[in-house]
């Protein structure tokens, strides 16, 4: 439960949301580790994005559009050889919002689909898929009575495209899964223990393995050292904190696990290009 993204997607009656053109990225992500109740469409519209699903990573170029399964453990990260800054949308939501009044054949494919069904660009799928996604999003944009009936069909017809696609073959080797598992426990400790004074041999131990061994581990699986994804994390928390409350800086830096205000504001300064004063001012 503690990686669970804690954003409510859409409303209770139309549990859809559409996140468009997104760009932003901190430290190397995109989006950190989490999973959430809804499926999720995610679509690279310009660049490269390296998504990681349940540890399992995958670099997608523009115009690839991925069905993530509910309940799945997922991340975003920049890719450093692309030469085009990276640009992505997403639709996230709720089974319910296509469900059927009878478990029918949809609702079986929806909810035994535990791996990644894509669309790349090159498939015939893909260019009847383009405009579908257009088209959402011009009328998620809309007001029009109409809206969420149109939603509503437009997300079956571009589930049609993606499901028709063979799903690759779920089974993992017994590696696999260790390392998966592993990936799991780590961010759950890191996500409910990131403001204590954490150290790497405190971090390996979780896991059982040694320093060496855990920093090559946490670094072919993040792409960056324990303690620079910990930081990352903990800036985006404070962001987070900054925008959601009216809590001094101050006492902030130190919610989140910083010891210095000063070392605090200077690393946030670094990777939002940003004060936290200017942040805070920027996004009320």
């Amino acid at each position: 439960m503690a990686l669970k993204e804690p954003t409510w997607h859409g409303t209770l009656t139309l549990p859809v949301a559409w996140y468009g053109h997104a760009r932003r990225s901190w430290d190397g992500f995109f989006f950190f580790p989490h999973w959430h109740d809804e499926l999720e469409l995610f679509t690279v519209e310009k660049g490269q994005i390296e998504l990681i699903i349940n540890g399992h990573a995958r670099v997608m170029a523009a115009g690839t559009t991925a069905l993530i399964p509910a309940r799945v453990i997922h991340a975003a990260h920049v890719v450093p050889a692309s030469t085009v800054a990276a640009q992505f949308s997403a639709i996230v939501f709720a089974p319910r919002f296509i469900a059927s009044e009878t478990t029918d054949a949809v609702q079986a494919v929806l909810t035994k689909t535990r791996t990644v069904a894509t669309v790349t660009p090159g498939m015939v799928n893909q260019a009847a898929l383009a405009p579908l996604l257009d088209q959402f999003a011009t009328v998620y944009a809309a007001t029009a009575p109409e809206r969420p009936l149109l939603l509503k069909g437009l997300l079956l017809l571009i589930l049609a495209q993606l499901l028709t696609n063979p799903i690759p073959d779920p089974r993992r080797t017994a590696q696999a899964r260790l390392q998966e598992q592993r990936q799991k426990q780590i961010l759950t400790y890191l996500n409910t223990r990131f403001a204590e004074p954490l150290t790497v041999p405190e971090l390996a131990a979780v896991i059982n393995l040694s320093p060496e061994q855990f920093t090559r581990f946490f670094k072919a699986a993040f792409h960056r050292t324990p303690m620079a994804f910990l930081l990352a994390f903990r800036l985006q928390q404070a962001a987070l904190l900054l925008r959601q409350t009216a809590a001094p800086i101050t006492d902030i830096a130190f919610q989140v696990g910083f010891q210095s205000a000063n070392y605090f504001a200077a690393q946030f300064k670094r990777h939002y290009e940003l004060s936290p004063t200017a942040f805070r001012k920027m996004t009320e």
